[in-house]
């Protein structure tokens, strides 16, 4: 019979690896703007007197909204072009944080920064994670580590390059400039973007050839998606969802707290901004070191595992910085704490890979991802809250580590529980293989019976 499914490859190179370039470059500039927050920090102070409590609460604004705008993006994913939507989303990003350069009042601020901007970016997280599941069968950790790196590479870049503006020109430069180059970025990307393999004829990588014409592929794709008041209904049933979201909301608290405020502690402890810029930026070299690597780890040893390690890792290395105040220090920690945090985020969106049905990922996943930015909005914030109220970021520090360790007990009930899935399902295929052992024993033996 005539193979009729599509190939698996498009010339030598499978072009969803092509595509994941794309993605990789919107997550480079989108992520080199987003971790910036941090160097804009004591410019923002200096030039208009806000206390470090309020202009963090731009971050939080940010993250809110994007948690909100988030669940609707959930609810569209599946239904509309995702092309579409980062081409929008990315443009509106853009245009934003240009307009955030013209700022002069606070409440320009949270408009144009917390709440324009965080309305575009909300379209990216959920795309990103759709694009790697409709063209991945096989390889999907490494290649969400691959995009994912690019919040690594991102802050490398970025940090140093919104210092310099700022040194050089002025805090509404490196606003204005920064939000150019995500333009470009997003332009550029947007060409190279497919919404599925099928648009191009093939099929997504490690799939087998029959699988897209199979009867029960065919079955066990939903013809038509359920309602959304349906689908959240179900959702909020599930003890997946509240697992994989409370791990989140306390995972991204502890990480939100040094990645907002990690280079004003440097600054205020005695480095340069260039050398406090340039702690972020280690951040990110080794952030995009280690997502890389935990890519090929999550492949080999399981996403909910590989979770469990990287939260434990993140919130042992929060110590350092408590009373840190030698710049050696600084980097030490950033180079450790970086390649931690770097395993953390990019392991939620395969975890809701493997436990949740296709019809309720979208709306589960986004679910998880509101959470998220709750937990990056009200990280950002309390770093900037404790400094103002006790002038010392240590209170600070001591709420991402106890946050962290929280983050890790929920990882390691998420990986205690993939084990007990593991047995379950080896103790049924142990027996059937012990049943057709046997049978075949008596049929060998009645052979031999006159």
């Amino acid at each position: 019979m005539q193979d009729t499914s599509p190939p698996e490859h498009h010339g030598r190179i499978f072009y969803g690896w092509i595509m994941i370039a794309g993605l990789w470059l919107i997550v480079v500039v989108s992520a080199g703007i987003f971790v910036s927050f941090g160097v804009f920090l004591n410019p923002l102070l200096d030039a208009f007197g806000w206390t470090r409590g309020t202009v963090s609460l731009a971050y939080s604004i940010f993250m809110l909204t994007g948690g909100i705008s988030t669940l609707a993006i959930g609810g569209i994913v599946e239904r509309y072009s995702i092309r579409k939507l980062l081409l929008f989303g990315g443009l509106m990003h853009a245009a934003s944080i240009m307009l955030t350069a013209t700022t002069q009042e606070l409440w320009q601020f949270y408009l144009f920064y917390g709440v324009l901007s965080s309305l575009g970016r909300s379209t990216f997280g959920l795309s990103y994670i759709t694009l790697v599941n409709r063209w991945f069968q096989e390889k999907r950790g490494i290649a969400m580590g691959f995009i994912m790196s690019g919040q690594g590479m991102g802050p490398l870049l970025f940090s140093p390059l919104a210092t310099w503006l700022i040194i050089t020109y002025s805090w509404r430069t490196a606003f204005f400039v920064i939000g150019i180059v995500m333009a470009a970025g997003v332009l550029v990307a947007s060409v190279f973007i497919r919404n599925r393999p099928e648009e191009m004829g093939l099929r997504p990588l490690g799939a087998a050839p029959e699988a897209a014409d199979s009867p029960q592929a065919q079955a066990s794709a939903p013809t038509r998606l359920p309602r959304t008041g349906k689908m959240w209904g179900q959702v909020l049933r599930t003890e997946n969802f509240w697992l994989l979201s409370l791990t989140h909301f306390f995972c991204c608290i502890c990480h939100a707290i040094p990645l907002v405020h990690v280079a004003a502690f440097a600054n205020v402890s005695g480095l340069s901004a260039l050398s406090s810029a340039w702690v972020l930026g280690a951040m990110g070299l080794m952030s995009f070191v280690g997502r890389l690597y935990w890519g090929f780890f999550a492949d080999k040893h399981g996403s909910r595992f590989t979770l469990m390690l990287t939260t434990v890792l993140q919130a042992a290395f929060m110590l350092w910085l408590i009373n840190a105040a030698d710049p050696i220090v600084f980097f030490l920690f950033a180079i450790c704490w970086g390649f931690g945090y770097a395993g953390v985020t990019m392991q939620y969106g395969m975890i809701a890979k493997d436990v949740f049905p296709l019809a309720l990922r979208g709306p589960s996943f986004a679910g998880v991802s509101c959470a998220a930015m709750l937990g990056m909005a009200m990280g950002g914030y309390l770093g900037g809250l404790l400094y103002d109220i006790s002038q010392t970021y240590v209170t600070a520090w001591w709420v991402s580590l106890i946050s962290g360790i929280i983050a890790a007990l929920l990882a390691m009930d998420m990986a205690r529980k993939a084990e007990l899935e593991k047995v379950a399902v080896a103790i049924p295929a142990a027996d059937t293989m012990g049943a057709m052992s046997d049978h075949a024993t008596d049929l060998a033996v009645q052979s031999k019976t006159p």
